[in-house]
């Protein structure tokens, strides 16, 4: 994660930030599109069939419903998304983690993996997976996600990726 203190124009201005808020899958579409996976794709779907641990299931289409936030700056630019959707019935994907690089080192990536993991569990969700990039993985420590696998180059060429997850708390149903 790139961190800007050392910039002091970037450093020394104010934003006020809205905070995380629910956003359109359009705005998160195309906020992908210009600044995740900038020329790396030709387009970008609203989830992913990729299953924890590697692999695909295709019934992950069937059961998704994605939720998208987005922080804004003052000026209401968005700033940073990510999305989540289920992947099973106890497995909630947290995809997407973008925040501008002007706007990164200052907490915006955790209170957006923390909008996903409030979700998950509101849920009722047992599990928080994501696949991070090895430039941005401390953010999503920072979040409380865990290391589960090796790293690997990814195969749009942005670096290593590996899986990582949460565990949420478990609901009891006893009074």
């Amino acid at each position: 994660m790139d961190n800007l203190a050392g910039d002091s124009q970037i450093s020394t201005q104010k934003f006020e930030l809205d905070g995380v808020k629910l956003i359109s899958q359009e705005e998160a579409l195309d906020f992908w599109c210009r600044h995740l996976w900038q020329g790396t794709v030709k387009s970008v779907t609203a989830v992913s069939s990729m299953v924890l641990g590697g692999g695909y299931d295709m019934a992950i289409y069937q059961i998704a419903q994605p939720f998208f936030f987005g922080v804004r700056s003052a000026n209401s630019e968005l700033v940073g998304v990510v999305s989540g959707f289920a992947t099973s019935s106890e497995r909630f994907r947290s995809r997407g983690l973008c925040v501008l690089p002007e706007f990164r080192g200052r907490g915006l990536g955790v209170l957006l993996l923390k909008a996903v993991l409030t979700k998950a569990e509101d849920l009722g969700f047992r599990l928080v997976w994501f696949f991070p990039r090895d430039s941005a993985f401390a953010t999503y420590q920072r979040a409380g996600f865990r290391q589960v696998s090796d790293w690997f180059p990814n195969s749009e060429g942005l670096g290593r990726n590996c899986y990582a997850q949460v565990e949420l708390p478990s609901r009891s149903t006893s009074l």
